[in-house]
C-alpha cells in the first residue's frame, strides 16, 4: 500500500509539473488599456513590450493594446515622463495598467523648504534635476552635476583643478561685501558656506586662497535630486540666508521590496586639450639673434608645459545596498574615488561612506529618519595660484622658462637657473602640499501625526569639518631664503542645528485646501584653527612637517583664530488652494543673528506667490491646445548675512602707526583703535518680483517654462573711508539709498521627438539672460581685481561704480602701436590717458541644450553649454608675453613676436588683454547599452557606457580656457572673470559600468 502511495505521488506530481510548464509555454491573446494613474487619462503612444524580447506593440490613441504572449512572460510598460512598469503574465487576458508619472509628472512632488509640494501646485520659481538629468563625467561636487542644466544659474569652475570650488550664482550677484553663494541644504539640514581650506601660512608661492568645493564631501552617486529654488516667493521661507538662492540637495533612500544590491565604476584618461603656442627653442634663439637681445643658449629643446602635464588617471568604485518594507527603509552606500589632475603630482583621493534609514512606528503615526553621511579626503597639490611673489607659481614659471634650458644639470641635480627663474619641475617634485579633510553630516528628525492633519516635526542635525593642510618645501629649492620650511594649518568647523515645526493640512470642503506650517530654528556656528610655520630645516631624509623641531625655532611663528555665531528663527507658511486652479503661497520668517549690531539683530522677510492653473478653466480646455498652462506671480523679500564677523563692533590692537619711541632708542607698542563701531549695522535685503507661465502642448510631447524677474537689493554693506575726524580710517555701514538691480529671463523647454517602441528621442534647452546694474554707489568708484605679475603691482583692473554691472573692467583703451612698436591709448583733448569702460565679466545670457536617444538597448546622449558677452582679463598673457619680456629671458607666444611690438614697450594693463570670453563648449557625450537577463538571473541589470568630457570647445580667448575665475579680491571685495595661473580644465574620456544584482 506504501509503495502504491508513493507511486501515486510521483505520478501527481509529475501531473502537476508537467500541467504548469504546458501553461507557461501557452500562448495568450492580452489586451488592455493604460491610464495616467494621477489623473485618469488615457495614455496613447505607451511601449508594450515582452521583456527580454524584440516583441512588442504601443497603445493606440484611446490608450488601448493588444499582444500574444506566453504565460509567465513579462509585459514591460513604458512611457516618457512614467514610471515603467512590470507585469507578470498569469491566466488572465485582460490587464489594465496605469502609469505613475515621474519628476517631470504634474502630481510628483517637488522638495522645496520644509516639505514638499506637487508639482502642479507650485507658486515660486524652482527647477528640480534627478538623475537622468545630472551632468554624467568625472563629477565630484553637486555643483558640476548641474552645471549648465539649470536656467539662471550660473556654475563658472574656478580652475581646472580636481575637486577645485565653484562660483556659483543664481540670478545674478546681488552684493559687494557679503557673502553671494547659495544656501546648501542637504537632508534638511542648511549648511555652512566658510571656506574649509586652510592656508598654508609662511611658506613661499604656495597658493594659500584658492579653496576647493564645500560640497565634494558628497558621493555623487548617493543623490537621488537637486533643486534649486530661484525666486523670493520660493526661498523667502529661509529668510536671511534666501538672497542668493537656495539649493536643496536630497539623497537617495530605500523603497520597498527585497534588498538590492547596485555598483557602478568607471576608469577615465584625462589630458589638456590644448598648449599654449610658446616659441620653441629654435624660435627663440632665432628672436634673440634678430633683436640682439644677447639671450641665453644652453643647448636643449625643453617643452616646460610637456614636463608639468601628464596625462592622469581617474578610477571610481560606488557599492550600495538598498530595499524596505512597508513600516521601514534602508540604503547605505561605500564609495571611492582617485582622481589624477593633469598637472603632476595634483589630484584629490576620496572616501565616502553613507547610511539612510526611516521607520513608522505607533501604527504609522511616527516617522523616524536618519541621515549620515562621512567623508575623508586627500587633496594633493603644487605651487600654482601664488602668493609668494610672481616667480612662485608652477605654470607661470613653465610658460615663462627659456625653451633651451634642461630639466636637469650636468650632475643630475635640478638646474636651478637663479632664485627668480624657477625650474617647475624641481617646485613639484621638491614641495609636498596635501590636505586631509574629514567631514561628518549627520541628522535624525520625527514627525508624530497629532491628530488628523496636524504634524509635529522635530529636526536635529551636525555638520562636522575638519582640515588639515601640511606643506613642505625641500632645501634643495635654491630660491628658500632660509633652507626648507614647513608649514601646518587647521580648518575646524561645526554646526548644530535644532528645528521644530507643526504642520497642519485641511480639505476644508470639495474646493478649499489649506496647508499651514509654523516653525522655530536655532543654530550655533563654530569657526576655529591654527597655523605653524617654521623655516631653516638643514636635515635630510625626514618629512619637515612631522618633525617641526629640527627647523629653526627662531624663525617659528604660531597663530590660532576663533569665531561664534547663533541663528535664531521663527516662520510660517500658508498654502491655499481654491478648486484646485487658484493659489496661494504666503510666508514670514524672522532671523536674529549674532553677526549683526544691537539695533538691529532681527530682521523680517515675507513673501506671498499666487498662481492661476488656466488648464482647469473650461475656455482653455475648449481649446485643445494645452495639456498644462499656469500663470504664476511672486514677490517677497529675503535677506544675507553672509558677511564678516564682529563688524559691527568696537575693535582694539596693535598698528605700526600706535608705535613710538618714548626714549628716543627703544619702540615700544602701543594700542589704537582697528574698527570704529556701528550698532546699526543691518541686513541687506533683496526684493524680487518673478513672473512665470509653465505651459505643455501635444499630449504632454512640448512643456516648459517661461519666467522673468526683477530683484533689487537696498542697505548694501560697504566698508568706506571714514569723515575726518575719525578715530580709524574705514567703517563699515549700511547704505540706504544705494542699488543692486538684477532683471532678466529663464526658459526651459523639453520636446519629446520620437517615443516608438524601439526608439525614443528628447531634447531639453534651457536660455536665460541677466542684466545688472550699480545704482546710487556713495562714493565714484569701489575698486577691485588685483592684476599679478611684474610691473602690475597695485594695479586693480575691476570697479563697481554707479550705472554699470559688477564686475566692469575699467582701465586705458589700446588702439594699437606706433611707428616705433610703443603701444597707443586713448586720449582726452589734453593728452591724458583715459580710463573707461573695458566691459563686464558677467554673462550676457547662457544656454544649455541636452539630447537624449534611445535605439533599443542602446542609448546616446550629448549636451552642449554656452555663456556669451562676458569678458575676462588674460592677467597670464599681460604678465608673461611681451616683447620687454622676452628681451629679458623670457619664453612669449608666437603671436606676442610677430605682433610689431617693441622691446621698450611697458605692457600695462589695458583692454589689449581684455578677451571675449564667450564660447560654446561639448561638455559631455555619452554612448552606453543596456544588457537584458531573466527574472531569474543572478543580476539584474548591466550598462556599460563610454563618456566623453570637454570634448570640443569655440572660444576666441587665447588662454586656456575661459572659464576661469582666479581669486583677485582687494580688500574683500571679490573679482570676477580673473585669468591668473589658472588651472587648465581637462579633456577626459570614461569607460563604466552600473550593474544591481
Amino acid at each position: 500500500m506504501k509503495k502504491h502511495l508513493q507511486l501515486f505521488s510521483i505520478l501527481f506530481l509529475i501531473l502537476i509539473f508537467s500541467t504548469a510548464f504546458q501553461a507557461f509555454g501557452q500562448n495568450i491573446q492580452i489586451s488592455g488599456k493604460v491610464i495616467d494613474a494621477s489623473n485618469g487619462q488615457t495614455l496613447p503612444g505607451v511601449s508594450v513590450l515582452v521583456a527580454n524580447t524584440t516583441t512588442g506593440t504601443t497603445t493606440d490613441l484611446n490608450g488601448n493594446y493588444s499582444i500574444e504572449v506566453k504565460v509567465g512572460a513579462q509585459l514591460v510598460f513604458s512611457f516618457v515622463g512614467y514610471k515603467t512598469q512590470t507585469i507578470v503574465v498569469g491566466q488572465q487576458k485582460t490587464i489594465d495598467v496605469a502609469l505613475e508619472p515621474t519628476a517631470i509628472g504634474l502630481n510628483q512632488v517637488v522638495v522645496v523648504g520644509y516639505g514638499v509640494q506637487r508639482k502642479k501646485d507650485i507658486t515660486g520659481a524652482t527647477q528640480t534635476l534627478t538623475k537622468k538629468s545630472f551632468n554624467p563625467g568625472i563629477v565630484i561636487s553637486p555643483a558640476e552635476m548641474m552645471q549648465g542644466r539649470v536656467s539662471g544659474v550660473q556654475v563658472t569652475m574656478n580652475s581646472g583643478e580636481p575637486g577645485a570650488g565653484a562660483t556659483v550664482r543664481v540670478r545674478g550677484n546681488s552684493s559687494i561685501r557679503a557673502n553671494q553663494d547659495p544656501l546648501y541644504v542637504v537632508d534638511g539640514v542648511p549648511l555652512n558656506n566658510t571656506n574649509a581650506t586652510p592656508g598654508a601660512v609662511g611658506v613661499a608661492g604656495i597658493n594659500a586662497s584658492a579653496s576647493k568645493d564645500l560640497l565634494n564631501f558628497l558621493n555623487p552617486d548617493d543623490i537621488a535630486s537637486i533643486t534649486v529654488l530661484k525666486d523670493a516667493s520660493a526661498t523667502a521661507i529661509y529668510g536671511s540666508r534666501g538672497a542668493n538662492g537656495v539649493i536643496i540637495i536630497t539623497t537617495k533612500k530605500g523603497k520597498k521590496g527585497k534588498g538590492k544590491l547596485s555598483y557602478s565604476a568607471y576608469a577615465g584618461i584625462s589630458k589638456l586639450p590644448k598648449e599654449l603656442d610658446l616659441l620653441t627653442s629654435t624660435e627663440f634663439m632665432n628672436a634673440s639673434n634678430k633683436y640682439n637681445f644677447g639671450l641665453i643658449d644652453k643647448g636643449a629643446n625643453t617643452n616646460w608645459q610637456d614636463e608639468i602635464f601628464r596625462t592622469g588617471f581617474t578610477q571610481s568604485h560606488n557599492l550600495s545596498f538598498s530595499g524596505g518594507t512597508d513600516k521601514s527603509s534602508y540604503y547605505t552606500s561605500l564609495g571611492y574615488l582617485n582622481q589624477e589632475g593633469i598637472v603632476d603630482r595634483t589630484g584629490i583621493e576620496k572616501l565616502t561612506a553613507r547610511f539612510n534609514v526611516t521607520q513608522k512606528l505607533f501604527d504609522d503615526r511616527l516617522h523616524i529618519s536618519t541621515n549620515l553621511a562621512v567623508a575623508r579626503t586627500d587633496d594633493a597639490r603644487v605651487p600654482i595660484g601664488e602668493t609668494g611673489g610672481y616667480e612662485g607659481d608652477v605654470l607661470i614659471s613653465a610658460l615663462r622658462q627659456n625653451p633651451t634650458f634642461p630639466v636637469y644639470d650636468t650632475d643630475g641635480s635640478y638646474l636651478q637657473y637663479s632664485p627668480t627663474y624657477r625650474n617647475p619641475v624641481a617646485m613639484i617634485n621638491l614641495t609636498n602640499d596635501n590636505t586631509y579633510t574629514d567631514h561628518i553630516l549627520g541628522n535624525i528628525d520625527a514627525s508624530y501625526l497629532i491628530i488628523k492633519g496636524l504634524t509635529f516635526k522635530m529636526n536635529l542635525g551636525v555638520d562636522y569639518t575638519n582640515a588639515t593642510r601640511k606643506v613642505s618645501e625641500n632645501e634643495e629649492l635654491t630660491y628658500l631664503v632660509n633652507a626648507g620650511q614647513a608649514s601646518i594649518s587647521n580648518i575646524e568647523l561645526s554646526n548644530v542645528l535644532m528645528e521644530d515645526y507643526l504642520t497642519y493640512e485641511k480639505q476644508l470642503n470639495k474646493d478649499n485646501h489649506l496647508t499651514v506650517l509654523l516653525g522655530y530654528s536655532y543654530q550655533r556656528f563654530d569657526n576655529k584653527g591654527y597655523n605653524l610655520s617654521v623655516n631653516g630645516f638643514h636635515v635630510v631624509g625626514i618629512d619637515y612637517v612631522d618633525n617641526l623641531g629640527y627647523g629653526d625655532k627662531d624663525n617659528a611663528s604660531v597663530s590660532s583664530f576663533r569665531s561664534q555665531n547663533e541663528l535664531q528663527s521663527f516662520y510660517a507658511r500658508l498654502n491655499y488652494a481654491y478648486k484646485d486652479k487658484y493659489l496661494l503661497t504666503a510666508t514670514w520668517r524672522a532671523d536674529g543673528s549674532t553677526k549683526f549690531g544691537e539695533n538691529n539683530k532681527y530682521g523680517y522677510f515675507p513673501s506671498v506667490g499666487l498662481a492661476w492653473r488656466l488648464i482647469g478653466e473650461d475656455f482653455i480646455k475648449n481649446l485643445n491646445v494645452f495639456d498644462n498652462l499656469k500663470l504664476r506671480l511672486g514677490w517677497g523679500q529675503t535677506g544675507n548675512q553672509n558677511i564678516p564677523n564682529k563688524i559691527s563692533q568696537l575693535s582694539i590692537g596693535t598698528s605700526s602707526d600706535a608705535n613710538y619711541f618714548f626714549d628716543g632708542n627703544n619702540l615700544s607698542t602701543g594700542t589704537t583703535f582697528l574698527r570704529t563701531p556701528n550698532p546699526n549695522i543691518k541686513w541687506e535685503t533683496t526684493t524680487q518680483t518673478n513672473i512665470g507661465l509653465d505651459f505643455g502642448f501635444f499630449d504632454g510631447r512640448l512643456s516648459g517654462s517661461f519666467d522673468y524677474f526683477y530683484k533689487t537689493t537696498k542697505d548694501v554693506l560697504l566698508k568706506l573711508t571714514s569723515l575726518a575726524p575719525a578715530p580709524t580710517p574705514f567703517m563699515w555701514l549700511n547704505v540706504p539709498d544705494m542699488r543692486i538691480k538684477n532683471s532678466g529671463v529663464e526658459v526651459n523647454m523639453t520636446g519629446i521627438i520620437i517615443t516608438k517602441k524601439k526608439v525614443s528621442w528628447s531634447v531639453t534647452l534651457n536660455f536665460a539672460t541677466l542684466h545688472n546694474e550699480v545704482q546710487s554707489l556713495p562714493v565714484d568708484l569701489i575698486e577691485t581685481g588685483v592684476a599679478s605679475g611684474a610691473g602690475l603691482s597695485g594695479t586693480r583692473v575691476q570697479v563697481i561704480k554707479s550705472g554699470y554691472p559688477i564686475g566692469t573692467f575699467w582701465g586705458p583703451r589700446f588702439l594699437g602701436y606706433d611707428d616705433k612698436g610703443n603701444s597707443i591709448y586713448k586720449q582726452d583733448a589734453n593728452g591724458n590717458i583715459i580710463k573707461e569702460d573695458l566691459g563686464s565679466a558677467l554673462a550676457k545670457f547662457t544656454i544649455g541644450l541636452n539630447n537624449a536617444l534611445t535605439i533599443g538597448k542602446l542609448d546616446i546622449s550629448f549636451f552642449i553649454n554656452g555663456v556669451f558677452g562676458n569678458k575676462v582679463y588674460n592677467n597670464t598673457a599681460n604678465a608673461l608675453f611681451s616683447m620687454a619680456s622676452l628681451s629679458k629671458g623670457n619664453n612669449i607666444t608666437n603671436t606676442v613676436l610677430n605682433s610689431g611690438e617693441s622691446a621698450t614697450d611697458t605692457p600695462k594693463f589695458s583692454s589689449k588683454y581684455i578677451e571675449d570670453g564667450s564660447f560654446v563648449r561639448l561638455s559631455y557625450a555619452t554612448i552606453g547599452y543596456r544588457f537584458s537577463f531573466r527574472e531569474t538571473s543572478w543580476i539584474r541589470s548591466l550598462r556599460l557606457y563610454i563618456t566623453g568630457s570637454n570634448l570640443l570647445l569655440i572660444t576666441k580667448y587665447s588662454g586656456y580656457d575661459p572659464e576661469v575665475n582666479t581669486n583677485a579680491q582687494y580688500d574683500g571685495v571679490p573679482s570676477l572673470g580673473m585669468d591668473y595661473t589658472g588651472y587648465p580644465r581637462a579633456r577626459t574620456i570614461q569607460f563604466g559600468v552600473n550593474a544591481q544584482f
